[in-house]
């Protein structure tokens, strides 16, 4: 997998139709974050590019990511 562009993100976050301070919330990581990586400032880590790619392509839905981001182990057991 390769590192996610600027122009990538900004395609994931458009194609969500979320609000960026909701996506931000989707992956469990500040507002300030995201907008960092949406500038270009700082490079988005692989495993938020991964759940983000997921979520664009469907395969990973925005309740179970936002649970993924705030319980991790009860997440991957879940039976949703």
């Amino acid at each position: 997998m390769t590192q996610m562009t600027t122009d990538e993100l900004k395609t994931c976050v458009a194609g969500l139709g979320l609000t960026q301070p909701d996506v931000a919330d989707t992956l469990g990581v500040p507002a300030r974050t995201l907008r960092n990586w949406l500038s270009g400032t700082s490079p988005v880590p692989m495993p938020a590019a991964i759940l983000l790619r997921m979520l664009n392509q469907g395969l990973l839905s925005v309740r179970k990511c936002r649970r993924l981001a705030d319980e991790p182990y009860e997440a991957l057991n879940a039976k949703d």
